[in-house]
C-alpha cells in the first residue's frame, strides 16, 4: 500500500489516502479535486508518506521535505534534534520527579497543572 498526504496552502496535512497500487495521474488529479472540495481548501501538493515521516496524520505539518506532528500548543517550539514539540516549561516528570501524578499543560498560564 502507498499512502499519500494531501497538503494545503498552509503546509498542513488535510487528509491521508492509501492506494493498493500507484495511481495514474488522472486518478490522482481526481483525488486532489475531491480533497479540495471536501476540505474547502487549495491542495498545494501531494506527498508519499515514508518511514521518515514520523508522527504523520491529519493536522501534521509538511516542513523541510518531511512531515512532523501537529503542534500541540502555540507556545511550544520544535526541537529538530529530538524530533518533538517542546513546552516552554519542562514537564515535571522530565525533572526525574516520578511522583505518580498526572499533569496537563495549561496554555493560558503556560504551566503544568496537576490533574491527579
Amino acid at each position: 500500500m502507498v499512502n499519500y498526504a494531501f497538503i494545503d496552502s498552509r503546509n498542513i496535512v488535510v487528509n491521508i489516502v492509501g492506494f493498493d497500487i500507484i495511481p495514474s495521474d488522472e486518478t490522482m488529479n481526481h483525488f486532489i479535486k475531491i480533497q479540495a472540495e471536501i476540505n474547502k481548501c487549495i491542495i498545494k501538493q501531494v506527498v508519499v508518506i515514508t518511514d521518515k515521516d514520523r508522527g504523520y496524520g491529519v493536522g501534521a505539518i509538511f516542513h523541510g521535505g518531511v512531515l512532523k506532528p501537529e503542534k500541540p500548543y502555540p507556545s511550544w517550539i520544535w526541537n529538530e534534534l529530538n524530533w518533538e514539540w517542546i513546552p516552554p516549561k519542562l514537564h515535571p516528570h522530565a525533572l526525574n520527579n516520578q511522583d505518580g501524578h498526572e499533569y496537563s499543560w495549561s496554555e493560558d498560564s503556560r504551566v503544568w497543572i496537576l490533574v491527579s
